[in-house]
């Protein structure tokens, strides 16, 4: 183990169950030209090989720190290796990408230029098991918090993320609750501490492969994502109502919440489930929920946020083919339509599955 005063980046990887592409990716960490970094590994209780090979790699470089838990998930396990970090700086990694050699001198030399900028990504390169690599993905050079951009890109990729620890720790951290949509709560409250900004250059190889968590649970991450949105907004407004955010997002647990906050936050969580299951294909929740919308939302007009975010919405689902309105007739829409979100849903849905 190095000492602390020579620790400038403390890398954290969660892993559970990776031993499948694990060398690969501390290979890459231990090859980087900023040498002054710890690699703290948290094993999310792992029940293959992973913490062997771990161990195996803690023989070659004492910079290296095996943590082993019981399984309790991403967050839990980032959050474990932000407690122990000693360096000021935390590079996330996942335990199947590869770093490339330079990514963290590149992003320590940034941020010490940048005195206002909190966290730092960059772009990847896309590449599979085969050996071949796909597209390269930019990301902009400074993301700003605006409800315009709410439905395009956050934050930055992830996995290439370099974080000052202060303002980490300053909003509290990962939560649990988002589950596979952590990192977007995470840039939505992070944006509060200061800027949020990207390299042009690529810094990561980023995997794809059938065993991820973005392929498996991309309806689950639409109901993290829209609840992370909706509590953005809240903050913005007010205050986030209270709930449990170390419980893992559920339906039940939106509606509850949804249910003793104030009328435009219940109105955007409702509308978030009619989101949800219509990708689900549950015609009969979908329908409920734009009624609590409409009817949680109905005689509310104070709110400009609803204007933006319908607006948005309305493209989007135009652009998706789910309106049939003409583009004409929905920028063009008057005032005091936009108003209500839960108003436009409700009719929506009532058409779609009125019998």
């Amino acid at each position: 183990m190095i000492e602390n005063k020579d620790i400038i980046v403390s890398v954290v990887l969660p892993v559970y169950n990776g031993a499948k592409f694990l060398d690969e990716s501390l290979a890459s960490i231990l090859a980087q030209t900023e040498s002054r970094f710890e690699l703290l590994v948290v094993d999310d209780g792992s029940t293959d090989r992973s913490p062997d090979i771990v161990t195996r790699w803690m023989m070659q470089d004492a910079r290296i720190r095996l943590i082993r838990s019981p399984k309790k998930g991403v967050a839990a396990a980032c959050n474990e290796g932000i407690r122990l970090a000693q360096g000021r700086y935390i590079a996330r990694m996942d335990a199947d990408d590869i770093a490339l050699h330079d990514r963290f001198a590149k992003q320590v030399r940034y941020l010490e230029r940048h005195e206002n900028c909190v966290a730092v990504g960059g772009a990847y390169v896309e590449f599979f098991n085969d050996g071949s690599r796909g597209r390269t993905q930019t990301w902009p050079a400074r993301w700003t918090y605006n409800l315009d951009d709410l439905f395009g890109p956050i934050g930055m990729p992830h996995p290439t993320a370099m974080i000052k620890i202060e303002a980490l720790k300053s909003v509290g951290g990962y939560r649990g609750a988002f589950v596979s949509a952590q990192d977007v709560d995470l840039w939505l409250r992070l944006a509060s501490e200061g800027d949020i900004d990207n390299l042009n250059d690529v810094v990561l190889l980023y995997r794809r492969h059938s065993e991820q968590v973005s392929e498996h649970r991309a309806i689950e991450q639409s109901l993290c994502r829209g609840v992370a949105m909706a509590m953005s907004i809240a903050r913005q407004i007010d205050s986030e109502p209270k709930w449990d955010a170390d419980e893992p997002l559920s339906a039940l647990s939106v509606s509850k919440v949804a249910a003793n906050s104030s009328p435009e936050i219940a109105a955007l969580l409702y509308a978030v489930l009619v989101e949800y299951y219509f990708k689900l294909g549950d015609a009969k929740s979908s329908r409920y929920y734009a009624n609590l919308s409409y009817l949680t939302f109905r005689g509310v007009v104070k709110l400009k946020i609803a204007q933006v975010l319908l607006r948005r919405w309305l493209v989007r689902s135009l652009s998706n083919g789910e309106t049939g309105l003409p583009t004409k007739f929905i920028m063009a829409a008057p005032v005091a339509w936009t108003q209500s979100l839960g108003g436009y849903l409700f009719e929506k849905f009532r058409r779609r599955w009125s019998s």
